[in-house]
């Protein structure tokens, strides 16, 4: 068993002084007791019987000397040991004294923590000196008095520099409140005053200003006069709700944006705070007021700005996606013709390399507007880290195979499960892929790798490629900045990749940071994510198949660009889907009645009616709540999803949407159409 902590007593008159030797003796593992005088320790002491008496000098009813003194008096508590601390004027007159009363110490305060413990210490391990022969009574009086004397004249000096610290004090105050005037008359924000009875007492020039009249009009006036009739009773309100709380000092309060009243009647608004003060009994408000005119034209502004930002950005994916559907569409195409003429070949594989680059583009330069401006919105799941990783592998092929880099893969052995939107982090991967394989060189090699580091994973992307220089690793996620700024850009990009990333790991909960020892000594990049407990991984995702051809589904493609419609309506003949198109919403409602279609591909950026009022209305036609339908849209941010959602949509690919993709999900609706 571990020994009683010792037990010390603090005998001290002043509540701060007795604090500080509580948490100072508690902190080193000893019991405290408490008293405030002499008497009262004498007493604790014969009942408690401490292992150390800490004593001021100076106290009420029995100082420390005649307690010291007392305590060696009775036997049954004469060993005690006893220590001096204590602001003595005179130390050694002091010491005398405490060695006259059988102290074992004498310490001047203010003594610091650590020294406090180890005299502690070193006093509990001392044995009880034998008794000190005494001193005379002459000696000892004369030692005494000249404590008292000290104290006197200390006291003396304390009262001086009392009376001169509150003269100065009332100087302060003067000069104090001639400031305030100045400052409350020179304010540019409208200062009022009122009493209990809400009469202006107070009526500054920038009250003046703002609501046209001379201070010498309203004061001795009801502020109601200034205020619309609509927010007088809002108003009234607050001031019982202050006077109500029985306040005596100054209270802060918000009253928000209300509107005032100008002498020539024009409303205007203005953002409100109220104090409350009372003085000599009586209540007092004041109000401070500041015209927010300019401030809300302004706001209206930037909202204005910003929703024509949105609506500019959302065209810009639409008009930038467009262009590639057609031509993915087409490399599909001439990958299922198998043509063996190499030149053939080449040229579908730099068209599909180079489709995949160029819609990473669009999406990075939209997500990055869209996370600076708080637009991204995570779908949280629980995501199996293996599983993330191979997804990722799956896509970078491409990105690969023309510079042919040797990618490896690492996948924790351990079940590994992240919560977070599946898309964006495979999104955070497949850009650290990306990145790497522009600043790898033919033939290079590139590894992914994963495991779990306590509650957390690192997920690492490794190169050997062309690597960074000390001066740009600490900027490498910023927005736009790349370390090669010649003219022929080599390695492409727009610099936007590695924010992407920073900004959606950040979202996760999650960091990420860049190694490198230098130019040509390749780069690490190393993203740590909280793990959760395991959970159920996404299902893999479903392989294109045929299933078309042997169910002969009809599908409608609905887009008013030809090219779009034509290469579609090509793929998904080559896949034996039997398959109509128009360009129109009005045709496609028409065309759904006559062909009965099981699927419907329809853009949302239609002609006439929008694709999603065609949505809505075709599923209110016989028959349309079977009916599955797939925006195909060039808006591929969340609030077009969340708009196809509502407007029935069954799913929302955005383009260029992967052939494969496409046909995925069609091959899912043939295998679920009874017969199919």
């Amino acid at each position: 068993m571990n020994p009683a902590p010792a037990r010390i007593l603090v005998v001290e008159d002043r509540p701060v002084d007795r604090e500080y030797f509580r948490i100072v003796l508690g902190y080193g593992g000893y019991q405290v007791l408490e008293a405030t005088d002499g008497a009262d320790a004498l007493h604790l002491i014969r009942h408690e019987r401490p292992d150390l008496v800490l004593t001021d000098v100076m106290m009420p009813t029995m100082d420390g000397y005649e307690l010291a003194r007392a305590i060696r008096a009775e036997p049954e508590i004469a060993g005690t040991r006893v220590v001096f601390c204590s602001a003595g004027y005179r130390e050694e007159e002091a010491k005398t004294l405490a060695h006259a009363a059988g102290a074992m110490r004498f310490a001047v305060k203010p003594i610091e923590p650590e020294a406090l413990l180890a005299l502690v210490a070193e006093v509990l391990a001392e044995a009880m000196p034998p008794v000190a022969q005494p001193i005379s009574r002459v000696e000892l009086e004369r030692a005494h008095l000249r404590l008292l004397s000290d104290k006197l004249v200390a006291k003396v000096d304390e009262l001086e520099r009392e009376t001169a610290e509150r003269q100065r004090a009332q100087a302060l105050a003067a000069r104090r409140e001639a400031q305030l005037a100045g400052i409350i008359a020179s304010a540019m924000d409208a200062i009022i005053t009122v009493d209990g009875e809400q009469r202006i007492v107070l009526f500054n020039a920038a009250a003046e200003r703002m609501f046209g009249h001379p201070a010498s009009h309203v004061v001795g006036g009801p502020l109601d006069a200034l205020l619309p009739e609509r927010f007088r009773t809002v108003h009234a309100g607050h001031i019982r709700a202050f006077h109500n709380t029985g306040v005596t000092a100054r209270r802060m309060g918000a009253l928000g944006a209300i509107s005032g009243l100008r002498a020539n009647g024009e409303e205007f608004p203005i953002e409100a705070a109220i104090s409350q003060l009372e003085m000599d009994g009586a209540p007092y408000y004041t109000v401070i007021l500041r015209d927010i005119s300019q401030r809300m034209e302004a706001e209206a502004v930037r909202q204005e700005a910003e929703r024509q930002k949105d609506e500019f950005l959302a065209m810009l994916g639409h008009e930038l996606r467009n262009p590639l559907t057609p031509i993915r569409n087409a490399a599909h195409v001439l990958s299922r013709l198998e043509v063996e003429e190499p030149r053939v070949r080449w040229a579908q594989r730099i068209i599909e390399s180079q489709v995949v680059h160029l819609t990473r583009l669009v999406d990075d330069l939209l997500d990055v507007s869209r996370i600076a401006r708080g637009k991204i919105v995570l779908k949280r799941t629980r995501v199996g880290v293996a599983h993330l990783l191979r997804q990722a592998v799956e896509s970078a092929q491409p990105l690969m195979r023309d510079k042919q880099h040797h990618l490896g893969l690492t996948v924790p052995a351990e079940d590994l499960t992240l919560e977070g939107d599946p898309t964006r982090l495979a999104q955070v991967v497949h850009n650290l892929l990306d990145n790497s394989a522009k600043f790898t060189p033919e033939g290079g090699c590139i590894e992914l790798a994963a495991r779990a580091l306590g509650d957390e994973v690192e997920i690492e992307v490794r190169d050997n490629g062309a690597g960074i220089s000390a001066d740009l690793l600490p900027q490498v996620f910023d927005l736009f900045h790349q370390g090669d700024a010649s003219l022929d850009r080599a390695q492409g990009g727009l610099g936007i990749g590695l924010t992407v990333v920073r900004r959606l790991v950040e979202l996760h909960g999650g960091h990420v940071e860049a190694h490198s020892a230098g130019p040509g000594q390749g780069a690490r990049f190393s993203v740590r994510l909280p793990l959760v407990e395991a959970g159920a991984e996404p299902p893999e995702p479903i392989a294109a198949t045929t299933a078309g051809g042997d169910t002969g589904m009809r599908v409608l493609v609905v887009d008013d660009d030809p090219e779009v419609n034509q290469s579609t309506v090509m793929i998904l003949e080559m896949e034996g889907y039997q398959v109509r198109s128009v360009d129109n919403g009005a045709d496609a409602i028409e065309a759904v009645r006559d062909f009965k279609p099981r699927a419907v591909l329809l853009d949302i950026g239609l002609p006439g009616l929008d694709g999603y009022e065609v949505a809505r209305r075709l599923r209110q036609q016989p028959g349309g709540k079977e009916l599955t339908l797939l925006a195909l849209s060039g808006y591929g941010h969340e609030e077009a999803r969340e708009r196809a959602r509502g407007a029935g949509f069954d799913d929302h690919l955005t383009k260029p949407a992967t052939p494969n993709d496409l046909l995925a999900i069609l091959s899912r609706v043939a295998r679920s159409t009874p017969g199919g």
